[in-house]
């Protein structure tokens, strides 16, 4: 009866462990993702959006991109990014969006955009960060 008992033991603990095993993966799997820092002012300038961010894992690449009134910014993407070090990505619009935002900022339109940051590595895991900015002109 022992040797039996003991079996179905050793065997749910086996599942037992199998379980939390299985239940840590993910945690590890989201741990290798690209560690990032960014800081975007709340409210900016149209003529001169900017994000600072700084990625804290080798050989990634940093990409920002963002609209604002249904228009999509010229985007930044940069894959020669020194690690720690704080990037300056600057958000560009064309003339005449530029033109469109200017405008309804005069009659008094609370203009805002969505910038997104996304870092990316080599094995493909990505973080992404989405933040929104009151624009003036």
């Amino acid at each position: 009866m022992r040797g039996i008992r003991a079996h179905r033991v050793h065997r749910a603990l086996v599942a037992g462990i199998a379980a939390c095993a299985v239940l840590v993966l993910p945690a590890a799997a989201s741990a290798t993702r690209p560690g990032m820092t960014v800081k975007i002012p709340s409210s900016q300038d149209v003529d001169n959006v900017y994000v600072l961010a700084a990625i804290h894992q080798k050989h990634c690449t940093l990409q920002v991109s963002g609209k604002v009134l249904g228009h999509r910014f010229r985007g930044f993407r940069d894959s020669t990014i020194t690690i720690h070090l704080t990037n300056q990505a600057r958000l560009r619009l064309s003339g005449s969006v530029r033109r469109a935002v200017k405008r309804a900022l005069r009659k008094g339109r609370k203009v805002r955009a969505t910038i997104t940051v996304v870092a990316r590595n080599n094995s493909g895991e990505r973080n992404t960060v989405t933040r929104s900015v009151t624009l003036h002109s």
